[in-house]
């Protein structure tokens, strides 16, 4: 009778040890979730950070420049300068961007207001991908806040840019 007893006590501490274990890993993916680690993509306007109020007076743009595979841009020129190594946007392989930016996932388009507030709190330096449609905040590093919008064509990114006149600094 005591081994029967203990089979079954085994068995039910089993079985709540790897309930435990079960819930301890949702309650752990939950988190990550939550914790918007994943390049600065959250989708506005849901959990926004406190609303930045800026002017949408413009600096440049809005207007296309066509950009090759890989190369920079720095947004504080009249117009962007493309391929310089001082730029606020780089380009790798048209893959992914990186510089200060967010990714806006929201079928809207983001005015200054909108991207200096995600910028202010979810900005990421990491690689973005960037697909055709994609709309990337970025800010220079003379303090102004701009959109880019990723069309393809052939072997390059036609940008429309649109950097606005507001500086921080």
């Amino acid at each position: 009778m005591a081994e029967k007893g203990s089979f079954w006590t085994s068995t039910a501490t089993i079985l709540t040890a790897i309930g435990t274990l079960l819930a301890g890993f949702v309650a752990l993916a939950t988190f990550i979730v939550s914790q918007d680690w994943f390049g600065g993509t959250a989708k506005p306007p849901g959990d926004a950070p406190s609303h930045i109020e800026i002017s949408n007076k413009l600096f440049w743009g809005p207007d296309e420049i066509s950009l090759d595979d890989s190369g920079s841009i720095d947004l504080d020129k009249q117009p962007p300068d493309r391929d310089t190594y001082t730029g606020d946007i780089y380009l790798t392989m048209r893959k992914t961007a990186f510089g200060t930016l967010f990714l806006w996932n929201a079928d809207s388009t983001p005015s200054a207001s909108d991207c200096a507030t995600y910028l202010s709190k979810r900005s990421t330096s990491e690689q973005i991908p960037i697909d055709p449609g994609s709309k990337i905040c970025a800010y220079t590093d003379e303090g102004r806040y701009a959109l880019l919008v990723f069309k393809e064509t052939g072997d390059q990114w036609l940008i429309e840019v649109t950097v606005w006149a507001y500086r921080d600094v």
